[in-house]
C-alpha cells in the first residue's frame, strides 16, 4: 500500500539542469490542475531561520522542532542527529500533493511510495554514481541538446521538452488518459 503520492525524483550532476527542468515541470503540472510537491536533497548545512528573530531564540534556547506559522505559511525546523528518510519525508505530502517531484536522493528507497527516477545523461549505464541504465528503478533520461540516441528500452527526453515530460509523467504517475 503506497503511503505517500507518487514521486518523480531526478539525478544528476550539479549543473545539469534539474532544478530548471523542476521548475518548469511544477508550473506546467500546476497549470493543468495537479498538485504539485517537491523534496530537495541539500549536501550543505541550510537554515530557514535567521538570527536574532524569536524563533531563532527558541531554537537556541533548545526547542526542537520549532514550527513558526502565520495564517498562510508554516515553516517547520527540526534538527536531527541523522539523515532524514526520504519515505519519512514523502509521508508529510498525503492528502496535500499529487505528486512530489524530488532533486536528488539517487540512492535511496522509498518503502511505501512509486519512484519513477530520471537520469540526467549522457554516458547511460557508465557506472557514473548515477545508476545504471537496466537499473530497474530508473524511468528514463534527460539529455540536453542534440545527442545521439542511446541504446536502451527507456524512454528519452530532451531537457527542454517539458510538454512531452509532462505527458509522461500525467500518464504514467498519475492514471491520465
Amino acid at each position: 500500500m503506497d503511503i505517500s503520492p507518487p514521486l518523480v525524483a531526478f539525478i544528476g550532476h550539479s549543473g545539469s539542469g534539474k532544478t530548471t527542468l523542476m521548475e518548469k515541470l511544477i508550473k506546467k503540472l500546476r497549470s493543468d490542475g495537479i498538485r504539485v510537491g517537491a523534496i530537495k536533497r541539500s549536501h550543505h548545512e541550510i537554515d530557514i531561520d535567521k538570527k536574532g528573530k524569536d524563533s531563532y531564540r527558541l531554537r537556541q534556547a533548545g526547542s526542537n522542532p520549532t514550527v513558526v506559522a502565520s495564517e498562510n505559511f508554516i515553516g517547520f525546523m527540526m534538527e536531527t542527529d541523522e539523515p532524514v528518510a526520504l519515505a519519512d519525508l514523502a509521508r508529510q505530502f498525503s492528502g496535500k500533493a499529487d505528486i512530489i517531484m524530488v532533486e536528488g536522493f539517487k540512492n535511496e528507497s522509498c518503502p511505501g511510495a512509486k519512484v519513477h527516477r530520471f537520469m540526467f545523461g549522457p554516458p547511460f549505464g557508465a557506472g557514473d554514481g548515477n545508476g545504471e541504465a537496466d537499473d530497474d528503478s530508473i524511468a528514463g533520461f534527460i539529455t540536453a541538446g542534440a545527442q545521439a540516441e542511446q541504446e536502451t528500452d527507456k524512454p528519452l527526453f530532451q531537457r527542454d521538452d517539458v510538454e512531452a515530460l509532462a505527458g509522461w509523467i500525467k500518464r504514467n504517475c498519475l492514471n491520465f488518459k
